[in-house]
Protein backbone atom coordinates (compact mmCIF):
# COMPACT_ATOMS: atom_id res chain seq x y z
CA UNK A 1 0.00 0.00 0.00
CA UNK A 2 2.83 2.40 0.84
CA UNK A 3 4.72 1.57 -2.34
CA UNK A 4 1.60 2.26 -4.42
CA UNK A 5 0.51 5.30 -2.37
CA UNK A 6 -3.00 3.91 -1.91
CA UNK A 7 -5.45 4.80 0.87
CA UNK A 8 -8.97 3.98 2.08
CA UNK A 9 -10.25 6.60 -0.36
CA UNK A 10 -9.26 4.35 -3.28
CA UNK A 11 -11.28 1.55 -4.82
CA UNK A 12 -10.66 -1.31 -7.23
CA UNK A 13 -12.40 -3.86 -9.43
CA UNK A 14 -11.22 -7.47 -9.53
CA UNK A 15 -11.47 -8.95 -13.02
CA UNK A 16 -9.34 -12.05 -12.34
CA UNK A 17 -10.12 -15.21 -10.31
CA UNK A 18 -9.85 -14.97 -6.52
CA UNK A 19 -8.03 -18.30 -6.32
CA UNK A 20 -4.93 -16.64 -7.80
CA UNK A 21 -2.58 -14.33 -5.95
CA UNK A 22 -3.37 -11.28 -8.10
CA UNK A 23 -7.05 -11.21 -7.22
CA UNK A 24 -6.81 -12.54 -3.67
CA UNK A 25 -3.73 -10.84 -2.20
CA UNK A 26 -2.75 -8.03 -4.55
CA UNK A 27 -6.30 -6.66 -4.65
CA UNK A 28 -8.85 -8.13 -2.20
CA UNK A 29 -6.59 -8.44 0.87
CA UNK A 30 -4.84 -5.18 -0.01
CA UNK A 31 -8.11 -3.26 0.00
CA UNK A 32 -9.39 -5.00 3.14
CA UNK A 33 -6.20 -3.76 4.81
CA UNK A 34 -6.73 -0.26 3.42
CA UNK A 35 -10.42 -0.10 4.24
CA UNK A 36 -11.12 0.76 0.61
CA UNK A 37 -13.91 -0.53 -1.62
CA UNK A 38 -13.60 -3.63 -3.82
CA UNK A 39 -15.90 -4.64 -6.67
CA UNK A 40 -15.71 -8.24 -7.87
CA UNK A 41 -16.78 -9.27 -11.38
CA UNK A 42 -18.60 -12.60 -11.62
CA UNK A 43 -17.35 -12.97 -15.19
CA UNK A 44 -15.06 -10.88 -17.33
CA UNK A 45 -16.74 -8.98 -20.14
CA UNK A 46 -15.00 -6.03 -21.74
CA UNK A 47 -17.94 -3.64 -21.79
CA UNK A 48 -18.99 -4.58 -18.25
CA UNK A 49 -15.51 -3.75 -17.00
CA UNK A 50 -15.32 -0.43 -18.83
CA UNK A 51 -18.79 0.51 -17.62
CA UNK A 52 -17.96 -0.41 -14.03
CA UNK A 53 -14.76 1.65 -14.05
CA UNK A 54 -16.75 4.63 -15.31
CA UNK A 55 -19.80 4.29 -13.03
CA UNK A 56 -17.96 3.42 -9.81
CA UNK A 57 -15.08 5.80 -10.55
CA UNK A 58 -12.47 3.08 -10.02
CA UNK A 59 -9.05 4.45 -9.07
CA UNK A 60 -6.85 1.31 -9.05
CA UNK A 61 -6.75 -1.70 -11.37
CA UNK A 62 -4.53 -4.80 -11.50
CA UNK A 63 -4.84 -7.47 -14.18
CA UNK A 64 -3.03 -9.84 -16.50
CA UNK A 65 -1.50 -8.67 -19.76
CA UNK A 66 -4.21 -10.45 -21.74
CA UNK A 67 -6.92 -8.26 -20.23
CA UNK A 68 -5.12 -5.06 -21.22
CA UNK A 69 -4.73 -6.39 -24.76
CA UNK A 70 -8.45 -7.19 -24.87
CA UNK A 71 -9.31 -3.67 -23.66
CA UNK A 72 -7.09 -2.15 -26.33
CA UNK A 73 -8.96 -4.13 -28.99
CA UNK A 74 -12.34 -2.79 -27.85
CA UNK A 75 -13.47 -0.43 -30.60
CA UNK A 76 -15.88 1.44 -28.31
CA UNK A 77 -13.48 1.97 -25.40
CA UNK A 78 -13.32 5.72 -26.04
CA UNK A 79 -17.03 5.96 -25.21
CA UNK A 80 -16.28 5.27 -21.54
CA UNK A 81 -14.68 7.76 -19.18
CA UNK A 82 -11.53 6.40 -17.54
CA UNK A 83 -10.58 9.68 -15.86
CA UNK A 84 -11.00 8.28 -12.34
CA UNK A 85 -8.38 5.57 -12.94
CA UNK A 86 -5.13 6.73 -11.35
CA UNK A 87 -2.99 3.59 -11.36
CA UNK A 88 -2.96 0.28 -13.22
CA UNK A 89 -0.66 -2.70 -12.67
CA UNK A 90 0.08 -5.39 -15.23
CA UNK A 91 1.62 -8.81 -14.58
CA UNK A 92 1.53 -12.48 -15.43
CA UNK A 93 3.25 -12.09 -18.80
CA UNK A 94 5.32 -9.46 -20.64
CA UNK A 95 3.39 -6.63 -22.28
CA UNK A 96 4.63 -5.32 -25.60
CA UNK A 97 6.01 -1.84 -26.13
CA UNK A 98 3.26 -1.09 -28.62
CA UNK A 99 0.58 -2.00 -26.06
CA UNK A 100 2.18 0.27 -23.47
CA UNK A 101 2.26 3.12 -25.98
CA UNK A 102 -1.41 2.59 -26.85
CA UNK A 103 -2.42 2.53 -23.18
CA UNK A 104 -0.62 5.81 -22.52
CA UNK A 105 -2.16 7.37 -25.63
CA UNK A 106 -5.59 6.25 -24.42
CA UNK A 107 -5.03 7.41 -20.81
CA UNK A 108 -2.07 9.83 -20.74
CA UNK A 109 -2.62 10.61 -17.05
CA UNK A 110 -2.43 6.96 -15.98
CA UNK A 111 0.32 5.72 -13.66
CA UNK A 112 0.87 2.41 -15.48
CA UNK A 113 3.32 -0.10 -14.03
CA UNK A 114 4.42 -3.62 -14.84
CA UNK A 115 5.10 -5.95 -11.90
CA UNK A 116 6.73 -9.32 -11.33
CA UNK A 117 5.86 -11.84 -8.67
CA UNK A 118 4.77 -15.38 -7.92
CA UNK A 119 2.26 -17.09 -5.67
CA UNK A 120 5.23 -17.81 -3.40
CA UNK A 121 6.03 -14.09 -3.13
CA UNK A 122 2.47 -13.34 -1.94
CA UNK A 123 2.29 -10.19 -4.05
CA UNK A 124 4.43 -8.35 -6.60
CA UNK A 125 8.11 -8.69 -5.69
CA UNK A 126 9.27 -6.03 -8.16
CA UNK A 127 7.48 -2.99 -9.50
CA UNK A 128 8.20 -0.67 -12.38
CA UNK A 129 8.66 3.04 -11.57
CA UNK A 130 6.27 4.99 -13.80
CA UNK A 131 8.80 7.74 -14.50
CA UNK A 132 11.05 5.23 -16.32
CA UNK A 133 8.28 3.83 -18.51
CA UNK A 134 9.80 4.86 -21.83
CA UNK A 135 13.51 4.26 -21.22
CA UNK A 136 13.17 0.93 -19.35
CA UNK A 137 10.18 -0.59 -21.13
CA UNK A 138 11.40 -4.18 -21.23
CA UNK A 139 12.09 -4.54 -17.51
CA UNK A 140 10.05 -5.83 -14.59
CA UNK A 141 11.20 -2.95 -12.42
CA UNK A 142 13.05 -2.91 -9.11
CA UNK A 143 12.44 -4.89 -5.90
CA UNK A 144 9.88 -3.53 -3.45
CA UNK A 145 11.42 -2.37 -0.12
CA UNK A 146 10.81 -5.67 1.75
CA UNK A 147 12.30 -7.92 -0.95
CA UNK A 148 15.91 -8.84 -1.72
CA UNK A 149 16.74 -10.10 -5.19
CA UNK A 150 19.77 -11.77 -6.74
CA UNK A 151 20.71 -13.72 -9.85
CA UNK A 152 22.38 -17.09 -9.27
CA UNK A 153 24.04 -19.81 -11.34
CA UNK A 154 23.22 -23.53 -11.20
CA UNK A 155 25.44 -23.94 -8.14
CA UNK A 156 23.68 -21.15 -6.23
CA UNK A 157 26.49 -18.61 -6.62
CA UNK A 158 25.47 -14.98 -7.05
CA UNK A 159 26.21 -13.63 -10.53
CA UNK A 160 27.46 -10.11 -11.32
CA UNK A 161 25.45 -7.36 -12.98
CA UNK A 162 24.36 -8.19 -16.52
CA UNK A 163 24.86 -11.96 -16.36
CA UNK A 164 21.91 -14.29 -16.94
CA UNK A 165 20.85 -16.78 -14.29
CA UNK A 166 17.99 -17.87 -12.07
CA UNK A 167 16.09 -15.20 -10.14
CA UNK A 168 16.12 -15.73 -6.36
CA UNK A 169 13.96 -13.77 -3.90
CA UNK A 170 14.08 -13.27 -0.14
CA UNK A 171 12.02 -11.18 2.25
CA UNK A 172 9.02 -10.80 4.53
CA UNK A 173 6.47 -11.50 1.77
CA UNK A 174 8.06 -14.80 0.68
CA UNK A 175 6.25 -17.90 1.95
CA UNK A 176 8.36 -20.34 4.05
CA UNK A 177 7.49 -23.41 1.98
CA UNK A 178 4.74 -25.67 0.65
CA UNK A 179 2.17 -27.23 2.96
CA UNK A 180 2.94 -30.93 3.56
CA UNK A 181 5.38 -31.04 0.61
CA UNK A 182 8.80 -31.48 2.15
CA UNK A 183 10.68 -32.48 -1.01
CA UNK A 184 9.28 -29.62 -3.11
CA UNK A 185 10.07 -27.16 -0.31
CA UNK A 186 13.67 -28.35 -0.08
CA UNK A 187 14.09 -28.02 -3.85
CA UNK A 188 12.60 -24.53 -4.12
CA UNK A 189 13.72 -22.82 -0.90
CA UNK A 190 17.44 -22.61 -0.10
CA UNK A 191 18.77 -20.77 2.98
CA UNK A 192 15.74 -18.49 3.05
CA UNK A 193 15.86 -17.77 -0.69
CA UNK A 194 13.04 -18.65 -3.07
CA UNK A 195 14.39 -20.13 -6.31
CA UNK A 196 11.80 -18.90 -8.78
CA UNK A 197 12.64 -21.05 -11.80
CA UNK A 198 12.71 -17.86 -13.87
CA UNK A 199 15.75 -16.71 -15.82
CA UNK A 200 16.74 -13.06 -15.79
CA UNK A 201 19.42 -10.46 -15.32
CA UNK A 202 19.88 -7.20 -13.40
CA UNK A 203 21.25 -4.07 -15.05
CA UNK A 204 23.55 -1.44 -13.55
CA UNK A 205 20.54 0.55 -12.27
CA UNK A 206 19.12 -2.44 -10.40
CA UNK A 207 16.31 -3.14 -12.87
CA UNK A 208 15.25 -6.76 -13.39
CA UNK A 209 14.84 -8.24 -16.87
CA UNK A 210 12.80 -11.44 -17.16
CA UNK A 211 14.02 -13.68 -19.99
CA UNK A 212 12.28 -17.03 -19.67
CA UNK A 213 11.25 -19.90 -17.47
CA UNK A 214 14.21 -22.27 -17.06
CA UNK A 215 12.09 -25.10 -18.44
CA UNK A 216 11.01 -22.98 -21.44
CA UNK A 217 14.47 -21.91 -22.60
CA UNK A 218 15.12 -23.28 -26.08
CA UNK A 219 18.46 -24.88 -26.93
CA UNK A 220 18.91 -24.99 -30.70
CA UNK A 221 22.17 -26.45 -31.97
CA UNK A 222 23.85 -25.63 -28.66
CA UNK A 223 22.64 -22.00 -28.67
CA UNK A 224 20.48 -20.78 -25.78
CA UNK A 225 17.43 -18.90 -27.07
CA UNK A 226 15.12 -17.04 -24.70
CA UNK A 227 11.54 -17.18 -25.92
CA UNK A 228 10.73 -13.71 -24.56
CA UNK A 229 13.30 -12.12 -26.89
CA UNK A 230 11.61 -13.62 -29.94
CA UNK A 231 8.11 -12.96 -28.60
CA UNK A 232 8.87 -9.28 -28.00
CA UNK A 233 9.95 -8.90 -31.64
CA UNK A 234 6.83 -10.64 -32.93
CA UNK A 235 4.58 -8.53 -30.72
CA UNK A 236 5.98 -5.38 -32.31
CA UNK A 237 4.46 -6.43 -35.64
CA UNK A 238 1.46 -4.16 -36.24
CA UNK A 239 -0.77 -7.08 -37.24
CA UNK A 240 0.01 -9.42 -34.30
CA UNK A 241 -1.89 -9.22 -31.00
CA UNK A 242 -0.52 -12.33 -29.22
CA UNK A 243 2.56 -14.49 -29.65
CA UNK A 244 4.22 -17.36 -27.84
CA UNK A 245 7.40 -19.16 -28.85
CA UNK A 246 8.17 -22.74 -27.82
CA UNK A 247 10.81 -25.32 -28.58
CA UNK A 248 9.84 -28.56 -30.30
CA UNK A 249 12.07 -31.62 -30.75
CA UNK A 250 14.25 -31.77 -33.85
CA UNK A 251 16.51 -34.73 -34.78
CA UNK A 252 19.29 -32.49 -36.09
CA UNK A 253 19.26 -29.29 -34.00
CA UNK A 254 17.87 -30.77 -30.80
CA UNK A 255 15.10 -28.18 -30.74
CA UNK A 256 13.53 -25.85 -33.28
CA UNK A 257 11.48 -22.74 -32.65
CA UNK A 258 7.74 -22.68 -33.20
CA UNK A 259 5.87 -19.38 -33.09
CA UNK A 260 2.21 -19.53 -32.07
CA UNK A 261 0.53 -16.35 -33.25
CA UNK A 262 -2.83 -14.60 -32.95
CA UNK A 263 -3.51 -11.90 -35.52
CA UNK A 264 -5.52 -8.76 -34.88
CA UNK A 265 -9.11 -8.94 -36.16
CA UNK A 266 -9.32 -8.62 -39.93
CA UNK A 267 -5.56 -8.92 -40.49
CA UNK A 268 -3.76 -11.48 -42.64
CA UNK A 269 -0.16 -12.74 -42.58
CA UNK A 270 1.65 -15.80 -43.87
CA UNK A 271 4.22 -17.86 -42.02
CA UNK A 272 6.85 -16.44 -44.37
CA UNK A 273 5.82 -12.87 -43.46
CA UNK A 274 6.37 -13.61 -39.79
CA UNK A 275 9.69 -15.36 -40.38
CA UNK A 276 10.93 -12.44 -42.49
CA UNK A 277 9.91 -10.00 -39.74
CA UNK A 278 11.83 -12.01 -37.13
CA UNK A 279 14.96 -12.23 -39.30
CA UNK A 280 14.95 -8.45 -39.74
CA UNK A 281 15.41 -7.92 -35.99
CA UNK A 282 17.04 -11.11 -34.71
CA UNK A 283 19.97 -13.36 -35.47
CA UNK A 284 18.98 -15.83 -38.18
CA UNK A 285 19.06 -18.85 -35.86
CA UNK A 286 16.49 -17.19 -33.56
CA UNK A 287 13.84 -16.87 -36.26
CA UNK A 288 11.06 -19.47 -35.84
CA UNK A 289 11.20 -22.37 -38.26
CA UNK A 290 7.51 -23.14 -37.76
CA UNK A 291 4.53 -20.81 -37.42
CA UNK A 292 1.06 -21.77 -36.24
CA UNK A 293 -1.95 -19.44 -36.26
CA UNK A 294 -4.51 -19.46 -33.45
CA UNK A 295 -7.80 -17.72 -32.76
CA UNK A 296 -6.61 -17.41 -29.16
CA UNK A 297 -3.75 -18.89 -27.16
CA UNK A 298 -4.52 -21.35 -24.34
CA UNK A 299 -4.27 -19.68 -20.93
CA UNK A 300 -4.87 -20.58 -17.32
CA UNK A 301 -7.40 -18.69 -15.21
CA UNK A 302 -4.78 -16.08 -14.29
CA UNK A 303 -4.05 -15.24 -17.92
CA UNK A 304 -0.71 -17.03 -18.30
CA UNK A 305 -0.10 -18.79 -21.61
CA UNK A 306 0.02 -22.59 -21.33
CA UNK A 307 3.17 -23.31 -23.28
CA UNK A 308 3.08 -27.02 -22.52
CA UNK A 309 -0.16 -27.24 -24.48
CA UNK A 310 1.43 -25.41 -27.41
CA UNK A 311 4.36 -27.81 -27.45
CA UNK A 312 2.15 -30.87 -27.67
CA UNK A 313 -0.36 -29.46 -30.16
Amino acid sequence: AKVLHLSKEDNTVIAVPLFYVTGLLAQLFLFIYLGGTTYIMREFHTRDLLQLIEEKEITFFHAATAIYNILLQAKDREQYSMRSLKMALCGGAPISRSSIRKLIEWMPWLDFRTVYGLTESSSPATIFPHKRIFDKQDTAGIPIPVVELKIIDNQGNQLPVGEIGEIALKGAVIVPGYWNKVQETQQTFKDGWLLTGDLGRIDADGFLYILDRKKDMIIRGGENIYSSEVENVLLEHPKIIEAAVVGIPDPVMGEELKACVVLKPGECLTAEDIQDWARAFLAKFKAPRYVEFYDCLPRNANGKILKAALKTN
